[in-house]
């Protein structure tokens, strides 16, 4: 009878004892919520390891730990994991996923890595085409007055711009993002022009000098009349596809209006 009741309480006792891969789950949620984010992805990473088919919310949370944690890297290869084990636009999104990691913490050398291999597999992808130009427009200075203008890069984003544009036609978002770098481009080079007729009546006394300067200073105005009128074409643009949206928001609305008597 009494070797009946220990095997009972064996067997209770087995019963009771939490699984492993539970238990660091258990703790790695506590830390989380407490802010130890390091702690808390060392727990979430014991629970991978025992358990590796694991839920991909929780494997996505210890790379959100991670990153939290100054871990980035760590955090990433979690989610290049993830990624790499599907297929098609699933695995695409995952890489979309880890790309915009890396713009929310203004690592644009490798958001722009993580786009580029989203293109290499879906080359019209309009939404990478649109992220690839903004990288190029933040570089060259577009979306910020006091950084430093590369013209190289400017040019750059208005080329990917059009190709976001060619990818989708009715988007207005790489319009108006575009309408941005033109703005910025102008002003530009206006100040350069502006330096280019300084430096001439600086160095008038050398007549070769000043008529080069000149010269610049034409070549700029040029180059901002040219960009003046992209711009305003890209205007225009921006009025038509918002103009047509509104139609098509209207056209329900018209459709089921009662008619007049």
């Amino acid at each position: 009878m009494k070797k009946l009741i220990v095997i009972g309480a064996l067997t209770a006792f087995a019963a009771c004892k939490e699984d492993p891969a539970e238990a660091h789950h258990r703790v790695a949620v506590d830390l989380y919520a407490k802010g130890e984010f390091a702690r808390a992805a060392a727990e979430y990473e014991e629970v991978i390891k025992l358990n590796p088919s694991l839920d991909e919310k929780v494997q996505k949370k210890a790379a959100q730990a991670w990153v939290k944690a100054g871990e980035q890297e760590k955090g990433v290869a979690i989610l290049e994991r993830l990624a790499n084990g599907k297929s098609g636009p699933e695995k695409l999104e995952g890489y979309r996923e880890i790309a915009g990691l890396y713009m929310a913490n203004n690592n644009y050398e490798k958001a722009e890595q993580w786009f580029m291999k989203i293109l290499e597999q879906a080359p019209k992808d309009a939404d990478t085409l649109n992220w690839l130009a903004e990288l190029a427009s933040i570089r060259g200075g577009a979306r910020n007055t006091s950084a430093l203008v590369k013209p190289d890069q400017l040019d750059l984003a208005l080329k990917r711009y059009d190709e976001a544009i060619a990818a989708n036609p009715t988007d207005p978002k790489p319009w108006v993002n575009k309408r941005i770098v033109y703005i910025r481009y102008i002003d530009y080079e206006q100040k350069q022009k502006a330096q280019a007729l300084a430096d001439a009546e600086t160095n008038k006394a050398d007549k070769d000098s000043a008529a080069d300067f000149k010269k610049e200073a034409e070549r700029r105005q040029a180059h901002s009349e040219e960009l003046k009128a992209a711009m305003d074409e890209t205007t225009r643009k921006i009025g038509e596809l918002n103009k047509a949206a509104k139609a098509a928001a209207a056209a329900p609305a018209a459709a089921v209006a009662p008619a007049k008597p």
